[in-house]
């Protein structure tokens, strides 16, 4: 199981790739697949878990032969190194679910940055672009503007001074396992020909948000590197952050290939605790792809400018539609770009 963002160019690519996940973890994962049969890359022997407490994740790899890589004393998430099955995991009394930790990998043909905008960032010409006189807004801020309204967006991380940022997000402390600031290190680490692929989408998803509601405030975790792929032990780790962090709804601008029972589970947490989950439905017309597909997450197809469905959207299944097709919206440095995607909806 591994989850990809929503949007993105996959090239061909068969060499091994080494790099930090979001979580700067060190890994080796080796892609295959070509434009048109996208194959995830997978980490080689990690698998995380959710483990009942009573019993210490260091006794867990000593009794099954495995290494702690990575925890949180105030988590039940356990990430394990070692050659085991899933269900020899789940066997010790100690593991209630347990999941191979995947990576991501791009979705489909649609790219985050069609064309930079002149100049930089200035609030008029976001303001003005048509798929956002479409939705009314000024009418909609008469009356609510998110005062007092936390978000978490899962991502990139943001740049957090970016002058339609800088006043209204709220960054992780050093003491989380994850950050909230969006980097890039000018290296091809996925070896598809384009360095920093992903670069600015969690600045754009941000944004677009802020632009919607203003006066919301962003607590941005990366849970996605510069290329756009993390691991699913990043992405519950930041949904646990989430839930500790007060929020009042999730943007998960990304999609998995596969259920996650342990995503899944987190989900149906964060419901019991009156947070909305949004997601995104993904870039393969059809069936939106899950999280958007849980049944607690609001999942979001796109339409263009004329309104109509997206041609690349995933749509069977969503709750809502909105555009989603040349969105202009704040891209690190202080700059505009535009970006297409169900991530943009």
């Amino acid at each position: 199981m591994s989850f990809l963002i929503c949007m993105g160019t996959l090239s061909a690519c068969s060499q091994p790739v080494i790099g930090p996940d979001a979580s700067g973890i060190q890994s080796s994962a080796v892609y295959q697949g070509t434009k048109q049969d996208p194959k995830p890359p997978q980490i080689v022997n990690q698998w995380y878990a959710e483990v009942n407490g009573n019993t210490s994740p260091d006794v867990i790899a000593a009794e099954l032969g495995l290494t702690v890589l990575s925890q949180d004393p105030d988590s039940k998430l356990v990430l394990f190194l070692g050659e085991i099955t899933k269900s020899e995991l789940e066997d010790h009394e100690a593991v209630e679910l347990a999941d191979p930790n995947n990576t991501t990998n791009w979705s489909v043909p649609v790219d985050l940055t069609l064309g930079f905008s002149q100049g930089g960032w200035t609030s008029e010409d976001v303001e003005n672009q048509f798929p956002l006189q479409a939705l009314h807004l000024d009418a909609v801020h008469e009356r609510k503007r998110g005062t007092s309204v936390r978000i978490a967006v899962l991502d990139t991380g943001v740049d957090p001074t970016h002058p339609h940022l800088k006043d209204r997000v709220d960054l992780l402390g050093p003491g989380e396992l994850l950050t909230s600031v969006d980097i890039a290190d000018g290296i091809d680490n996925d070896q598809n020909g384009e360095a920093d692929d992903a670069y600015g989408h969690g600045t754009h998803v941000s944004g677009t948000i802020l632009s919607l509601a203003p006066d919301v405030t962003i607590i941005p975790i990366r849970v996605l590197n510069e290329e756009g792929w993390g691991t699913e032990f990043d992405l519950a780790t930041g949904l646990e952050i989430a839930l500790e962090q007060d929020v009042d709804l999730v943007n998960l601008s990304l999609v998995l290939t596969d259920v996650s029972p342990i995503i899944a589970a987190l989900l149906d947490e964060l419901a019991a605790e009156g947070i909305k989950v949004i997601g995104a439905g993904g870039n393969e017309p059809g069936l939106i792809r899950f999280p958007a597909s849980h049944h607690s997450v609001l999942g979001i197809a796109a339409v263009d400018a004329g309104i109509f469905l997206a041609p690349f959207s995933g749509s069977i299944g969503a709750k809502f539609a909105a555009p989603g097709v040349d969105i202009l919206n704040a891209y690190p440095g202080g700059a505009l770009a535009y970006g297409t995607g169900t991530s943009m909806s």
